[in-house]
C-alpha cells in the first residue's frame, strides 16, 4: 500500500491519447449494438487515463466498458486484471473472454485453478488479487488496468473488506474501473477512490436498454402493479386483492409453481427465472414440475439439450451419475426446467447457465446468487417473497437487492420489454411494493474490518504509525468520519435547543429535572437487568406443554396458577387463571416451564369458549395443585444502593412535592427528549472515531502476545509465516503449523484436519465431531482444538472475536474421500452423523480444502518440509473425480 493520500495519475508513455482513441473507435465500430451514452462516457474517461466508477442497472451493459479497457491492454502489450466476487462468475467471464480474444490471451486464477496467469487479460476472484498485492507477485508486472466487477459486493459482511484491501493496495499507475449495480452514494464512493487512488470519473445511469414493467401474480393471473399514470397502485389490482382476501379459499400456504409456470407460458413470458430464497424451495419447485405433465420444450429443443448435457457430462462415472440423480436431472432439463443454487454440483450449474443463455431452458428456479453477475437474462423474473434470510434472520429486501433481482428481466435485442413479477401472498403490501419499485438505490456501506493476515502484511511493508494511517484511509473510516462530522453538527444543534429550554427555567428546577431524568434512566436499567436475570423456562419444557397442563406464571410480580388452553406459539401461551383468560408471554412462565399437573379438557371445545374456561377454573379450584415455593425465586430483587441514594436525593430536593407528576412530565418532556438525543449522538461520536485504529491496536496486541510481533511491531518468523495463510481461521492454522501439530500425518489425515479448519457450521447446533478414523488423527484433532481454544481465550482477553470455531462435521467424510472412497459413500457417512450434505456442498468444501492445501505447499522453509510434501499428496488425493471436473 502506498502511504500517499493521492497517487500520481497514470502516464501515457506507451501510446498517445489519440492512438488510444483510435483503438477504442475500432472496438466500438465492431460492436453489434451502438453504444449507449453512459458506455461512451466511461470509455472516454478510460482513454484519458482516469479511474472510473460506473453505476448502472443490472443488464445495462457494463461489461462492454471492461472489454474496451481489455482491448487497450491487448494492443499496448500491458495487462488487465478482471476481478469477480465468486468463482462461478470468474469461470463464465473466462469462457466469454476466451471466445472473444482466444485462450492464449486470457488467463484464469481462482485459488483452485491457475490457467495462463501471465496472459494480457486475467480473470480472478478478488481474494486472489489481494493475495498477489500483499506478496508483491511478479504477475503484477506490466499491470495497467484493474476491473472490479460487482464492486457493490464491498458491503458484504463476510468478504467485503477484501475489495477495500485491493483498492488501498493498488500500485501507482494502475487504472481502476469499478463496475457496480445502482447504488445511492456513488459520489461519496468516487470521492473516496479519488482520495486513495487518484482522479476518478463517475458515470451513473438508471437507463435500461430494455424497459421493465412491474406486475403482480395473483391467483394465476398477472396484473400490472401500477395504474396508467405509472405512480399509484392500480385500483383494479387492489380490488382483486381485496376480493381474494375476503374469499374463504384464499389461504395458500405455499406457491403452486405449476400455476406460476402455466401463467407465464399463457402470457408468452418464458424463458423466466423464479427467485426462491432457499435451496429446498428451488428443489421443491423443480419436483413439482417434474411430477406434473408439464413440458415446455419442442422435440428439436430436447434433442439439443440432451446433446449438450451428454457432451458436458460424458466423463461422469456410472456410480457418480447414480449418486447425483443424473437421469432425473437430465430429464427435467429436457422438459425445459431446472434449479440453480449453491447446493448443486458446479458442473450442473454451469450446464444450466449455458442452456438457459441459449434459450433452451424455459424456467429456472434459483436462489439470489444467480443475480450476482451471472449472464442469464430472461424475458420475465418472478419473486416469490420480498424477504430473505441473511444467515441470522429474515429481513426485507433493500431497494438495491430488489433492483438487482428484477434487473435480469429483459433480453437486449430479443425482448421489447422485460417483466418483473411479484407473487402475491398475504405478506405482500402493495403500497410497500410500489415504494420498492420507485425507491432510490440503497447506499453502499463499508464492511471493512481488521484481520490478522491483513495486519502482518501491512506491517511487513510499513511502520506501525504508517499502517494506522493507511487503515484510516479505508472507505469504512471515510464513512465513519463523515458520519461523525454530521453527528457533531447535530450535537451542536441539540445543545443550543437544550440551552434555550434551560433558559426558561430556574437553575434549581433544572437541577431537579436532571435528578428525575437520572433516576428514571437508572431505574429502567436496573429493571432491565432484573428481568434479564430472572430464571427462564427451558425451551424443552415449554415444547412439551399441552392443553390442560397446569403451570405457574408471573402476573404483576406475583405467582399464580394457570391452565394451558393451547400449546405455545410465537413466544406466547394461551392460559386461563382464576380471574382472567389470555395469551401471556413465555417469559412469564415460571418453575422452568414444567407442568405442575394436568386437568382434563374436552378436545372438541374451542380453546377459549365459555364452557372450557368455566370447566378449567372449576377443576383447578378443586385440584390439589399448589404454587411451588421457588416459583418466583429471582436474583437482585432489591434495588441497588445507588438507586436508593438517588431516590433519597429526589425526595430531599426543595422542589419535591411542589409539582404534580403531570407538571413535571410537561416540563421534562422536551428536555428529556433532547437529553436522550444528545446521549445517542455523543455515543455515536465516541464509538465511531478511530474504530478501525482501535481494532488495529487490539489485533496487534494479540499478535504480540502470541509471538507474531516484537515489542516494536516487527514481524517474527511466525509473523512472516502468517503472511501467506489466507482463511477465516488464519491465526489458528498458522499456530498449528508453527507448533508442528500436523507433522506425522498421512495425506488423508491431513485433509481431514484441514476440513476442520476450512469448514463452517451452517447451524449453531452443528458442532458435533465424528469419531476420528485413526489414533493419530484423534490426537491431532485434540491438539488443533487446544490451539483454537488458546486463540479464542486470547481474543476474549483483548475483546476481539475474529476466529470462528472449528467445524469437524465433515472430517470423516473428507478422510474417506481422500482415501479413495466413492462420492456416495462419503455422503452416506456425512448423513450417518446427522448432516444433510448435497454433492455440491461436498465438492465446494473439498475445493476450499484444496485452496488451503495449495497455500501450505508454498511454505518457504525447510522446517516445514514434511507438511509441504504431505500437502502436495493430500491435494492430489482429493482432486479427483467430480472434484477435479468442478475446478
Amino acid at each position: 500500500m502506498s502511504t500517499s493520500t493521492t497517487r500520481k495519475p497514470p502516464t501515457m508513455e506507451q501510446t498517445t491519447l489519440h492512438a488510444r482513441q483510435e483503438i477504442l473507435d475500432a472496438f466500438i465500430a465492431r460492436r453489434p449494438f451502438s453504444l449507449d451514452e453512459f458506455q461512451q462516457r466511461a470509455i472516454s474517461h478510460i482513454a484519458e487515463g482516469h479511474n472510473v466508477v460506473v453505476s448502472a442497472p443490472t443488464g445495462a451493459g457494463k461489461t462492454v466498458i471492461a472489454e474496451a479497457a481489455a482491448v487497450l491492454a491487448l494492443h499496448q502489450s500491458e495487462k488487465l486484471f478482471y476481478t469477480t466476487p465468486i468463482k462461478a462468475l470468474s469461470n463464465q467471464k473466462y469462457r466469454d473472454f476466451c471466445a472473444r480474444w482466444g485462450k492464449d490471451n486470457v488467463g484464469l486464477l481462482t485459488g483452485d485453478q491457475s490457467i495462463n496467469g501471465d496472459a494480457s487479460v486475467v480473470v480472478m476472484t478478488t481474494e486472489v488479487l489481494r493475495n498477489m498485492l500483499y506478496v508483491g507477485s511478479s504477475t503484477l508486472h506490466d499491470l495497467r488496468y484493474v476491473v472490479m466487477d460487482e464492486v457493490h459486493y464491498l458491503a458484504d459482511a463476510f468478504r467485503g473488506a477484501v475489495w477495500e484491501e485491493v483498492i488501498l493496495s493498488l500500485p501507482d499507475g494502475v487504472q481502476l474501473i469499478a463496475l457496480s449495480a445502482t447504488i445511492g452514494n456513488t459520489a461519496e464512493f468516487s470521492a473516496w477512490i479519488t482520495a486513495v487512488v487518484g482522479p476518478t470519473s463517475t458515470v451513473c445511469t438508471d437507463f435500461r436498454p430494455v424497459p421493465l414493467t412491474a406486475n403482480v401474480l395473483l391467483n394465476s393471473t398477472i396484473y400490472p402493479l401500477f395504474s396508467k399514470n405509472g405512480k399509484h397502485v392500480s385500483q383494479h389490482l387492489q380490488d382483486r386483492v381485496d376480493r381474494v382476501l375476503h374469499s374463504p379459499n384464499h389461504h395458500e400456504r405455499f406457491p403452486n409453481r405449476i400455476r406460476i409456470v402455466e401463467a407465464l407460458e399463457r402470457e408468452n413470458l418464458l424463458p423466466a427465472i423464479d427467485f426462491i430464497f432457499s435451496r429446498a424451495g428451488c428443489d421443491s419447485a423443480l419436483a413439482q414440475c417434474t411430477r406434473s405433465r408439464l413440458t415446455l420444450t419442442t422435440k428439436k429443443e430436447r434433442q439439443r439439450i440432451y446433446q449438450h448435457v451428454d457432451e458436458r457430462c460424458h466423463h461422469l462415472s456410472e456410480g457418480d451419475c447414480e449418486t447425483l440423480h443424473f437421469s432425473q436431472w437430465r430429464a427435467a432439463l429436457g422438459r425445459g426446467f431446472a434449479a440453480h443454487h449453491a447446493g448443486m454440483l458446479p458442473l450442473f450449474k454451469q450446464v444450466v447457465e449455458e442452456l438457459f443463455s441459449r434459450g433452451l431452458l424455459k424456467i429456472v428456479f434459483a436462489t439470489s446468487t444467480l443475480a450476482l453477475g451471472i449472464n442469464m437474462p430472461a424475458r420475465a423474473v418472478v419473486l416469490e417473497k420480498l424477504t430473505k434470510f441473511n444467515g441470522t434472520t429474515h429481513e426485507e429486501l433493500t431497494s438495491s437487492q430488489f433492483a438487482q433481482l428484477i434487473g435480469r428481466a429483459g433480453r437486449r435485442g430479443i425482448d421489447a420489454t422485460g417483466h418483473a413479477i411479484v407473487y402475491y401472498n398475504q405478506e405482500v403490501d402493495l403500497d410497500r411494493l410500489a415504494d420498492l419499485y420507485n425507491a432510490d438505490p440503497s447506499p453502499l456501506r463499508s464492511s471493512f474490518k481488521v484481520g490478522y493476515n491483513m495486519v502482518v502484511n501491512l506491517l511487513a511493508h510499513h511502520s506501525y504509525e504508517d499502517a494506522r494511517v493507511l487503515l484510516h484511509q479505508s472507505f469504512g473510516q471515510y464513512q465513519n468520519d463523515a458520519a461523525v462530522v454530521h453527528a457533531q453538527r447535530e450535537l451542536t444543534r441539540v445543545d443550543k435547543q437544550l440551552a434555550a429550554v434551560d433558559a426558561d427555567i430556574s437553575p434549581e428546577m433544572s437541577d431537579y429535572l436532571d435528578l428525575i431524568a437520572k433516576l428514571n434512566a437508572e431505574t429502567k436499567a436496573w429493571e432491565k437487568k432484573r428481568n434479564k436475570d430472572k430464571p427462564r423456562a427451558s425451551k424443552g419444557a415449554l415444547a412439551k406443554l399441552r392443553r390442560g397442563d397446569v403451570i405457574c406464571i408471573s402476573v404483576r410480580k406475583k405467582p399464580i396458577l394457570g391452565v394451558v388452553l393451547e400449546r405455545p406459539r410465537k413466544n406466547r401461551i394461551l392460559v386461563v387463571t382464576s380471574t382472567w383468560v389470555g395469551a401471556t408471554p413465555l417469559s412469564n412462565v415460571r418453575h422452568n416451564g414444567h407442568s405442575l399437573g394436568h386437568i382434563h379438557l374436552e378436545k372438541k371445545c374451542a380453546a377459549d369458549d365459555a364452557h372450557t374456561v368455566k370447566l378449567a377454573r372449576r377443576e383447578l379450584a378443586h385440584s390439589n395443585i399448589r404454587i411451588p415455593k421457588d416459583a418466583l425465586r429471582e436474583k437482585n430483587l432489591h434495588p441497588p444502593a445507588h438507586l436508593h441514594h438517588l431516590r433519597e436525593k429526589v425526595r430531599c430536593h426543595p422542589l419535591h412535592g411542589h409539582l404534580t407528576e403531570a407538571e413535571i412530565a410537561a416540563l421534562n418532556r422536551d428536555r428529556a427528549r433532547l437529553l436522550q438525543q444528545r446521549e445517542a449522538l455523543q455515543h455515536h461520536i465516541d464509538h465511531s472515531s478511530g474504530t478501525l485504529a482501535t481494532n488495529f491496536v487490539h489485533v496487534c496486541s494479540i499478535l504480540h502476545d502470541a509471538g507474531y510481533l516484537t515489542s516494536d511491531y516487527q514481524l517474527t518468523d511466525a509473523g512472516t509465516l502468517l503472511r501467506f495463510i489466507y482463511c477465516e481461521t488464519d491465526l489458528i492454522c498458522t499456530e498449528a503449523v508453527r507448533e508442528h501439530a500436523w507433522d506425522g500425518l498421512d495425506p488423508a489425515e491431513l485433509a481431514a484436519v484441514i476440513s476442520a479448519i476450512t469448514g463452517e457450521a451452517r447451524k449453531e447446533t452443528d458442532h458435533y465431531w465424528p469419531p476420528a478414523q485413526t489414533e493419530v488423527l484423534a490426537d491431532t484433532f485434540a491438539d488443533t482444538q487446544r490451539i483454537a481454544r488458546d486463540i479464542h481465550r486470547l481474543e476474549r482477553k483483548h475483546d476481539v472475536l475474529l476466529s470462528r470455531p472449528l467445524y469437524g462435521g465433515l472430517t470423516t467424510a473428507v478422510y474417506r474421500w481422500a482415501s479413495g472412497a466413492p462420492l456416495e459413500e462419503c455422503l452416506i457417512v456425512a448423513k450417518m452423523f446427522g448432516l444433510s450434505v448435497t454433492p455440491g456442498d461436498f465438492v465446494r468444501h473439498i475445493r476450499q480444502i484444496v485452496d488451503l492445501l495449495s497455500q501450505l505447499t508454498k511454505l518457504d522453509t525447510a522446517e516445514y518440509q514434511h507438511l509441504v510434501d504431505c500437502s502436495y499428496q493430500a491435494k492430489k488425493a482429493i482432486q479427483r473425480g467430480i472434484v477435479a471436473e468442478s475446478l
